[in-house]
């Protein structure tokens, strides 16, 4: 028995195959968070990849997300599926090149990164948005996480979390309004 989670993933993962257009498209829009979703990953894992690498490794995880799409079973939302095969395709290819680590002026603007653009930061405030997520509560980063990475829906994080959805939503943008406050700060620092 499969239990699943986002049914309306899964239906328009469905659709898609089957050759619909409209659902096409639609998968098309949402695979746009690819790029995004690797240069966080690539930041993390301590930028193992250049800006060209990471358009490859882009190709690549939209190519794999299309052949594998009639696997995806809505267990879990499908940018956290894509998220996974990402994250596979991001470790490939750091095995495949063997470089040292690509210096932080190699990588790119932050705005792929999908908590400055849920706060509103400046490409230059790449560096500073995961300093600033530590330095919330470990409850409200990992509801900012569940939000901005995962792309959960209030409801499902709320589940996760066993709070309620008001209660989540109040936490979730205290916590964006902290992170652009350190953002902010962070930004008069290096001015």
């Amino acid at each position: 028995m499969t239990f699943c989670n986002h049914p309306a993933d899964r239906k328009l993962a469905r659709r898609a195959c089957a050759g619909d257009p409209t659902a096409a498209a639609e998968l098309a829009e949402r695979l746009r968070c690819v790029p995004r979703l690797l240069a966080a990953q690539n930041r993390r894992a301590g930028a193992r990849l250049s800006i060209e690498d990471l358009k490859d490794a882009t190709q690549e995880a939209i190519a794999i997300t299309w052949r594998k799409l009639a696997e995806y079973r809505g267990d879990a939302s499908l940018v956290t599926w894509v998220a996974s095969i990402c994250h596979f395709v991001l470790m490939n290819a750091a095995r495949k090149t063997r470089r040292q680590p690509v210096p932080a002026s190699a990588i790119g603007d932050g705005s792929q990164l999908e908590v400055a653009v849920a706060t509103d930061a400046s490409p230059h405030d790449f560096g500073h948005v995961y300093a600033c997520l530590e330095r919330l509560p470990d409850r409200d980063a990992q509801i900012v996480r569940a939000r901005a990475f995962e792309e959960l829906e209030f409801e499902e994080i709320a589940r996760r979390t066993g709070l309620g959805v008001g209660g989540l939503k109040s936490r979730y943008y205290r916590a964006l309004r902290r992170l652009r406050d350190c953002l902010d700060a962070a930004e008069a620092e290096q001015q």
